[in-house]
Order: structure tokens, then C-alpha cells, then sequence
């Protein structure tokens, strides 16, 4: 599956690069092309995620294509993205996220480092950014989102910021 990544900031798209971040423009507007363009998985990260101010944003997102945002491990900000149906990613370890079991399809686990991956039980997926976590996730059943390209066999391939 193809997969690209953005910044969410004020309510509009950006794409890191090496000066800074550039603007990319509407989600919605740029959602819908990237549909066009074969990109079934948007993964966003959002500056403004603890105000909570892009929810409405994320809403109207899931009825064009599949998005996934980056969120803190806090229950409340957990909570809300599950409500309007967006996957939710939470870097590991995070306690919190038993208490959202009902949603395990809707959790995706961020690991940076295998030896604290608490609460990994907990998510369906998992982004990897070694190849060699890869063999790693499957061995525990999970699927596998990487984090740039690869030959191996994975569920996505994030492209990252474009």
C-alpha cells in the first residue's frame, strides 16, 4: 500500500524539508489528489494535536481516504481521534492504550526501541524504521508499516514528508 506523510499545522498540509517545512495546501484538496494518485494511507502528524483543534479536519479526511495521526499518549486525544475513526499512532511505550482494546485495529505502535515496547499487545500494527525490525513485528503477529522503502514484504511504505 502507498502511503505519504504530512505535517498538519493551522489547519493546513505541510512537508518537511531540509530548511524547514514547506506549505502544501488544504487537506482536503490534497487528500483527494493524492487519492487520484494511488495513496490509500495518509499518516499525519499534527503540531496542534493537544489543543485538538483539527478534529474536524481528520472527520472529513476519513470519508476520502485512510488517515493515520500521530498522537501523545494521553487517553482524552486517544479517545477523540477513535471517535471520528482515525487510526491512531502512539509511540511505545504507552500504558494508556489498554484501555482502548475494543480498537485494537485502530492502533498502530511506533517503535523506535524494542527493549521498551510496552503496550504493544495492545496495537494491530506497528511502524518499523530498520529492516531488520521488520522480521521482528511479523514474528509477533503484527502487521508492518515501514518507514521509508523497502524490498521486503510490508503492509505500507510511508514515504514520508512529500
Amino acid at each position: 500500500m502507498k502511503a505519504v506523510a504530512f505535517l498538519l499545522k493551522d489547519k493546513q498540509f505541510f512537508a518537511k524539508v531540509d530548511e524547514g517545512i514547506r506549505l502544501v495546501g488544504n487537506p482536503i484538496v490534497v487528500a483527494k489528489r493524492m487519492k487520484e494518485n494511488g495513496v490509500r494511507l495518509i499518516h499525519i502528524e499534527d503540531a496542534d494535536i493537544k489543543t485538538m483543534k483539527n478534529f474536524d479536519i481528520y472527520d472529513k479526511l476519513t470519508y476520502i481516504v485512510n488517515i493515520e495521526v500521530e498522537a501523545p499518549c494521553d487517553e482524552k486525544i486517544i479517545r477523540k481521534l477513535l471517535e471520528v475513526k482515525a487510526r491512531v499512532v502512539v509511540e511505545l511505550p504507552c500504558a494508556e492504550l489498554g484501555k482502548f482494546e475494543e480498537s485494537k485495529r485502530l492502533l498502530v505502535g511506533k517503535i523506535k526501541n524494542w527493549e521498551d515496547a510496552e503496550g504493544i499487545e495492545f496495537v494491530n500494527d506497528v511502524i518499523v524504521f530498520s529492516e531488520s525490525d521488520i522480521e521482528t513485528a511479523e514474528r509477533l503477529g503484527k502487521r508492518v508499516l515501514f518507514w521509508g522503502k523497502t524490498k521486503k514484504k510490508v503492509f505500507a511504505e510511508i514515504e514520508g514528508y512529500v
